[in-house]
């Protein structure tokens, strides 16, 4: 994508939006979502080697790349949470087991084996 530093930017093909009280997931994109974002810099990352050899045979074949990236700064995130599939995070308090779980456990494990 041909941005230049300093342009401000649309993503609108959003896969997750999330908080800490609720994430929601696109399947595959989330539609009525989108980020905000500025361009700080364009640049290549570090070189990467590629060494190959064939030993005995006197063959040995070394190259390189360094990929294009674009830093980016995001501005705002903007979601319309209407109608969106929501998954609830749970609360640390509420995975804790329940008393009844407990009992209905060692109830299971206190049945014999009459399977001999």
């Amino acid at each position: 994508m041909p941005v230049e530093v300093g342009d401000e930017i649309v993503l609108d093909k959003v896969l997750l939006v999330g908080s800490k009280t609720f994430t929601a997931v696109g399947k595959p994109i989330l539609t009525r979502a989108k980020v905000y974002a500025q361009v700080q810099e364009t640049t290549k990352t570090e070189n990467v080697t590629i060494f190959k050899k064939r030993r005995r045979k006197n063959y040995r074949l070394k190259k390189g790349y360094r990929a294009s990236i674009t830093v980016l700064h995001v501005k705002d995130i903007v979601a319309d949470l209407e109608g969106l599939v929501q998954i609830e995070t749970p609360s640390i308090t509420s995975a804790s087991p329940d008393s009844s779980s407990v009992e209905q456990l060692q109830a299971s494990q206190e049945t014999p084996n009459t399977s001999q």
